[in-house]
């Protein structure tokens, strides 16, 4: 059988929802206009109560957040985010560092603790832009998935078969890859019984 070519769409810039949290409404307005620019949904929120509205009532790939404002704080908002919505990502930032402040954000399941300094936007451009690359890779994967689901027209057996979950599994794995993979039939377990053959080409 013929290899069968697996073309992963061409590649986008994945966007993000993100939510912006801080007491300053000039550090909302600069973290607000510098998203928006890059193409990302961003709200903003100036206190813990009206931030946490928000995440009930919509899903955020990534919060923002100040670790000291009036009454609740970031850490308060970090752990109430853990709970209601775990795959967000939570970006803590503060302006007086100390191991009190780091421990409690470790605990509560911060992604990263930023400091806010001249370098402030820069570091929060990097770790958002780190998010959308690992949620473009998802959605790839996912592509792939359903490409080989078409190609095959075998969408029982592949639902339920063993052994095209692992090459599933394995499509995944290369998703990220820049290069071209060849998974020959000896790659899926106990020989492929359906002599599939794939050449998975990433953009």
């Amino acid at each position: 059988m013929q290899a069968t070519k697996i073309a992963a769409k061409e590649p986008v810039r994945e966007m993000a929802h993100i939510l912006v949290v801080d007491d300053e409404r000039s550090i909302c307005e600069l973290l607000e206009i510098t998203f928006r620019k890059e193409g990302h949904r961003v709200e903003i929120a100036n206190n813990v109560e009206s931030a946490k509205r928000k995440l009930e009532s919509q899903i955020f790939d990534i919060v923002i957040s100040d670790v000291r404002m009036p009454g609740e704080t970031g850490v308060d908002l970090l752990a109430f985010t853990k709970e209601i919505a775990p795959g967000t990502f939570f970006l803590l930032v503060t302006g007086v560092p100390t191991l009190d402040t780091a421990i409690a954000a470790i605990n509560a399941g911060a992604d990263r603790y930023v400091i806010k300094d001249h370098d402030l936007v820069d570091q929060l451009r990097r770790a958002v832009r780190s998010v959308t690359e690992s949620l473009k890779w998802k959605k790839e994967a996912g592509y792939l998935r359903r490409e080989l689901r078409r190609l095959t027209g075998l969408d029982n057996i592949i639902g339920q078969s063993p052994k095209m979950r692992a090459i599933f599994d394995l499509i995944q794995t290369v998703a990220p890859q820049t290069s071209r993979v060849l998974i020959p039939e000896r790659a899926a377990p106990e020989k492929n019984s359906i002599g599939l053959k794939l050449t998975v080409e990433t953009a």
